[in-house]
């Protein structure tokens, strides 16, 4: 099996050495010109094929939105899935094949977006760790409106929204989707925006804040605020005291699996010198 498939990767290579020289360049431009379009279109239908708007308000949620798209992502997942299924096929042709078909199927389903194993277990881990980045940049912004309601002169939240965005470093694309739809109504901008951060009490609150400053301007978002000032001091607290309990409970985690690595390793030592003793070597 693998003699036939060398032979048939060898033999374009030998077609080409067969062919001129005058005419090899204009067959070598012709084959990337057809590989270009050939490779463009899958990755174009599998674009279209691919969208889900709930998978992206998904990655949205998980802060994953930024680097990687839902079809690239479900892309990714089918080619990983196809070279493992054929590595299955191939390496275990003689044995049992359900064992490993299962093991391809449980990472199909971890690598899609969507009901099942990835929005169970590995959508909840992200958000908490994105709700923990966008902590820091709530905290600013709440210290941001607070000066900004002692101005005299007052602005558009928009205006707000983008002299306030180069301060923000996990928040800026969410600033520039929040004033793209604020455009288009203010109730449908922040609601889009609590359900990117789902679970952050500051958000919900900073949405509000911002409804409010739209209707009512200034004073009343002031009196608002010295009225929450207790309640947003708790939050910040209990956020803060939240993220340094995660992170031990990280190096917990850490430090118990490299104790049971440490003791397996001395165990696989001691039954292998007691082999050897047994052997007489």
């Amino acid at each position: 099996m693998f003699a036939g498939l060398f032979f048939f990767l060898l033999a374009p290579v030998l077609l080409l050495i067969s062919i001129d020289a005058g005419k090899r360049d204009a067959v070598l431009i012709g084959l990337r010109q057809s590989l270009r379009w050939g490779m463009l279109y899958p990755v174009q239908y599998g674009r279209r094929f691919y969208a889900s708007s709930k998978a992206d308000e998904l990655l949205e949620t998980m802060g994953w939105r930024k680097y990687i798209t839902v079809p690239t992502l479900k892309m990714i997942r089918d080619v990983l899935c196809g070279l493992l299924l054929v590595y299955v096929l191939v390496a275990y042709y003689d044995e049992g094949l359900w064992r490993p078909l299962v093991v391809v199927a449980v990472v199909f389903l971890f690598l899609t977006p969507g009901p099942g194993p990835f929005s169970v277990l590995i959508a909840p881990l992200f958000q908490r760790f994105q709700r923990h980045r966008v902590n820091r940049d709530s905290s600013l912004l709440m210290q941001l409106l607070r000066n900004e309601m002692q101005s005299e002169s007052e602005q558009s939240v928009t205006a707000i929204i983008r002299e306030f965005r180069p301060y923000m470093q996990i928040l800026q694309d969410d600033f520039v989707l929040l004033e793209h739809d604020w455009r288009r109504g203010k109730e449908e901008a922040l609601d889009r925006f609590k359900r990117r951060h789902p679970g952050n009490e500051d958000i919900r609150f900073i949405c509000s804040l911002f409804k409010k400053m739209d209707e009512v301007g200034y004073a009343a978002c002031a009196q608002m605020l010295a009225q929450n000032e207790a309640t947003i001091n708790q939050r910040q607290m209990a956020n803060y005291k939240s993220r340094q309990d995660d992170l031990n409970g990280f190096l917990f985690v850490v430090n118990v699996s490299g104790v049971m690595l440490a003791l397996l390793w001395f165990v696989l030592a001691l039954f292998m010198w007691v082999f050897d003793m047994d052997l007489g070597l």
